[in-house]
């Protein structure tokens, strides 16, 4: 079995980010400057879900999943194509802490997406709802005198074990001496690429990262699963714990995955009626 890209429907989501993040820096300037990283992340999500609120509405993550499936020359029928894009949406939810306590990152993300399988029949076609790929975040806010701030002693303990799937988060104002009403985009520093914590400790203490990201290249590689980690154990337990904040981006169906034996069976009766015209 072969697990089918899509990449059409990870530039879909894409776009709702990135509409999000530039509503989120309109916002910032206009009405909340000078606000910190929790206020920031929690408005970036509500907008990040209303994004894509009206993407799953008007059809967008549809038409690029049908896109893909064109593009990957499934052996269905393509009129089936229409039956298994049908319903596609992508929902967004913020979730906050239940108890209190940190457990080494601010917030964690996790995307779920899903996962479809097809062989060389239409009876070799799987849909599943549940490939996850979680990632974790310590968000940092450029302060005014210029330093990022320092890693709590708790982070000192538990984060050099999860460097491998942990990203530094950076928010900086363009105007950080002034009114603090220009964020700029905001960059990503994979800790993966620092062999140990003090290494991460002097990036934000000599304000020197190694390779800056965009928000696009991090969700990009999220969907890739370059990054992160989709060991189900760590997202439930490390990620998304109950005592951590964190960013939920689930693109599924809207009913569910869509009957595969009904739509075998659709497959199998319209070869007959090709048989029996021939």
């Amino acid at each position: 079995m072969l697990r089918m890209p899509m990449p059409t429907v990870g530039e879909a989501l894409i776009t709702c980010w990135n509409a999000a993040e530039d509503a989120l820096r309109e916002q910032v300037s206009s009405n909340y400057y000078d606000r910190d990283e929790p206020f920031l992340t929690e408005m970036f999500s509500c907008l990040l879900a209303r994004r894509c609120e009206s993407a799953s509405a008007a059809g967008d993550f549809e038409r690029a999943l049908l896109t893909d499936l064109y593009q990957a020359g499934l052996t269905v029928p393509t009129y089936a194509y229409g039956e298994i894009a049908s319903g596609l949406i992508a929902e967004v939810s913020f979730h906050a802490p239940k108890v209190e306590g940190k457990t080494g990152g601010d917030f964690g993300i996790v995307v779920c997406r899903p996962e479809i399988q097809h062989g060389y029949g239409p009876s070799e076609l799987t849909l599943n709802n549940d490939s996850y790929r979680g990632l974790l975040v310590q968000a940092k806010v450029l302060q005014r005198d210029g330093h990022w701030g320092r890693f709590s002693r708790k982070q000192h303990k538990v984060l050099p074990d999860k460097l491998g799937y942990a990203s530094l988060l950076l928010y900086q104002y363009q105007d950080n001496t002034g009114n603090r009403r220009e964020l700029a985009p905001l960059q990503w520093h994979l800790m993966s690429e620092a062999k140990t914590l003090k290494e991460v400790k002097q990036w934000l203490t000599k304000n020197a990262f190694r390779t800056r990201r965009t928000s696009q290249e991090i969700l990009g590689s999220l969907l890739d699963d370059t990054i992160g980690t989709d060991d189900e154990n760590v997202i439930r337990h490390v990620i998304t714990p109950p005592q951590r904040e964190s960013l939920s981006i689930k693109i599924c169906w809207r009913n569910g995955p869509p009957d595969i034996a009904h739509l075998t069976e659709q497959v199998v009766q319209h070869v007959h009626q090709l048989i029996i015209n021939s």
